[in-house]
């Protein structure tokens, strides 16, 4: 089984085999229906902190966290997922059509050390990535909303969550 890097700092948990439809086995899903995310957040610039979250296709969850005030550190997790969970997480992709958001979400003053949210997501054959800036100053935007109806359910069944 082959491993491929998702980000630089996040390990590895995708394979090849489950993202190749060539090799789907009897009762697994088809890959052209699988689901891949990849969740990150720095949330103060270089004095917050840096979240880098992976839900692989089988619902595996890798996470880290590197603190870079007090306290200093970093936290590195692995969770499973349920299957209804990842269903839900497909679901609010769907609902609240992700795949039709804007690369970048952001308000036209940019202040610095905002927090800074970035989905990529790979669902059904479709890749898409959209990164949203200061969602404090876009809370009144439907796009904006849509990003973050996604990145909660994303968040939503873990014992860690970033906050800003």
């Amino acid at each position: 089984m082959r491993y491929i890097a998702l980000a630089p700092c996040v390990a590895a948990v995708a394979t090849l085999a489950a993202i190749s439809p060539a090799n789907a086995r009897q009762g697994e899903e088809p890959a052209s229906s699988l689901l891949l995310v990849k969740a990150s957040i720095t949330t103060a610039g270089p004095y917050g902190e840096s979240w880098y979250l992976t839900l692989a296709p089988d619902g595996e969850v890798n996470l880290q966290v590197f603190y870079s005030t007090s306290p200093s550190g970093t936290l590195l997790a692995r969770f499973s997922l349920s299957e209804e969970n990842v269903l839900a997480v497909r679901e609010t992709v769907a609902s609240e059509e992700f795949f039709a958001l804007p690369p970048e979400l952001a308000s036209s003053q940019r202040l610095f050390h905002q927090p800074h949210l970035i989905l990529d997501v790979y669902l059904g054959g479709r890749h898409h990535k959209v990164s949203l800036y200061d969602p404090d100053a876009l809370e009144d935007q439907p796009s904006s909303n849509r990003f973050l109806a996604v990145w909660r359910r994303v968040f939503e069944a873990l014992p860690y969550r970033p906050s800003w």
